[in-house]
């Protein structure tokens, strides 16, 4: 991914058996990450897995432009 990427997007998705995230950088989605949705998690734990994800592919959450 760019290091400075113009219009960075966060989808997430909720689901019974994932959390799902997608990265898009303007029209281009750029990566999916996943994890096990489980009982114990909380939103520490979510967003956790939110930053370490960005973290991942070099980005922050201070990059992201929107998210839904």
């Amino acid at each position: 991914m760019d290091s400075n990427p113009k219009n960075l997007y966060l989808v997430i998705d909720v689901g019974n058996t994932n959390i799902t995230l997608g990265i898009y950088q303007n029209d281009n989605l750029q990566k999916i990450f996943r994890k096990p949705t489980e009982l114990t998690l909380n939103s520490v734990d979510i967003a956790d897995f939110i930053k370490q994800s960005l973290n991942s592919v070099h980005q922050s959450l201070n990059q992201i432009k929107s998210a839904i």
